[in-house]
């Protein structure tokens, strides 16, 4: 068990008794378009909420920059090794929900050695033909009740989280720990930066 571990059960213990089965989410209080405070009441009403407090409106077409032919060498992506496979698959915490493809991460883990070499392959293909199978991009949100809140009326007493499909989580998990070392050998990252 390590700190951030004993950090969670504390802020559960701490919560009050709810039988998660159960656990409604009460009437939100919002503000309308002409800034009148409301009420959602309804399932459509509460998403409307939850939608416009997690999710800003969209920026619209940003202008980016032509890439720097410096970082150019960084345009391309690396195909993960069969050792990053195994230990990315390794550190999955196995209990976790799964998401629309219904795989849990301890099947991953306890498969690793029979289906490692076909996620090798698999991921080696998006790497390198820059195909994304579209289903990977799925995911399902769901809404969470952020711990020790005086009230549970308004939306950004909630966070959402987002359950992805086991086999590309893993492959983010891959690129994310390659972008980690670039970043790091490359000094992009300030000297006060540190964990996640």
């Amino acid at each position: 068990m390590d700190a951030h571990s004993v950090w969670t059960a504390h802020k559960f213990v701490n919560e009050l008794p709810l039988d998660s089965r159960s656990a409604r989410v009460p009437n939100l209080t919002t503000v309308d378009d002409t800034g009148d405070p409301s009420e959602a009441r309804d399932n459509s009403a509460k998403g409307r909420a939850f939608y416009s407090a997690f999710f800003p409106p969209h920026p619209g077409n940003v202008e980016l920059p032509e890439l720097d032919p410096e970082c150019q060498r960084f345009a391309s992506m690396n195909v993960p090794t069969r050792e990053q496979i195994r230990r990315v698959i390794a550190n999955l915490s196995p209990y976790k929900a799964p998401g629309p493809d219904g795989i849990p991460n301890v099947a991953l883990k306890k498969c690793a050695d029979i289906i490692g070499e076909f996620l090798y392959w698999i991921f080696h293909g998006v790497a390198r033909r820059c195909f994304y199978w579209q289903p990977w991009l799925q995911f399902i949100t769901v809404v969470i009740r952020k711990p020790g809140r005086a009230s549970y009326k308004v939306a950004k007493s909630f966070r959402p989280v987002a359950l992805y499909n086991t086999i590309p989580k893993t492959f983010s998990a891959c690129a994310a720990e390659d972008l980690m070392y670039l970043a790091e050998r490359e000094g992009l990252l300030p000297a006060t930066h540190f964990g996640g």
